[in-house]
């Protein structure tokens, strides 16, 4: 098990990963997270919108596998309710004078269909269209199956200095490895 860790760890450097987590999300492991970023990123000189760029879009990636990851963990909360909470991957690094973020989940297979064509409309509109997109966004109802208002990715899409690169990797019949790598 060493050896297969330090090969992880040599990895995440070579990639210039500088913050992984990979579980189960929660709001709360977001704060801590977030705090560990601004430090780092301080350290870095970085300025103050990219700090709150990066962190950002870091919350939304972290709510997208919270709420529809297909892999979950529940646990018995008290007497009456249990709390479900999806699992994924989150890393935060370098690449070059960009920072960049990355999250992956398994989805259900039948989700792509409606994922991908979202993800390459995003990505094909201007900063201006995305953000008339979030205003009309805003004023409509929840998708049927949604557990937010359909804004975060066009929230991560309207801060972001890139396109959106993503990729479904097939694992069985139902399900797949959904990833997305945002820059900033």
């Amino acid at each position: 098990m060493q050896n297969k860790f330090h090969d992880i760890c040599d990895r995440f450097s070579d990639h210039d990963l500088f913050l992984t987590f990979s579980g189960p999300m929660s709001q709360n492991l977001m704060v801590e997270i977030g705090e560990i970023l601004k430090t780092k990123m301080n350290l870095e000189g970085a300025s103050f919108s990219t700090i709150l760029n990066v962190f950002s879009i870091l919350v939304e990636l972290n709510q997208n596998i919270i709420h529809y990851s297909a892999e979950r963990v529940t646990a018995q909360q008290n007497e009456k309710e249990q709390v479900s909470t999806g699992c994924g991957i989150i890393a935060i690094g370098r690449e070059k004078e960009h920072y960049i973020i990355l999250s992956g989940n398994i989805v259900d297979n039948k989700d792509i269909d409606r994922l991908k064509p979202k993800l390459e409309q995003l990505n094909g509109l201007s900063i201006e269209n995305l953000k008339k997109l979030y205003m009309e966004q805003r004023k409509l109802k929840p998708e049927k199956g949604s557990k937010g208002a359909g804004l975060g990715f066009i929230e991560v899409a309207r801060k972001t200095s890139r396109p959106l690169e993503f990729d479904f990797s097939d694992i069985d019949d139902q399900y797949s490895f959904f990833s997305l790598k945002t820059i900033i």
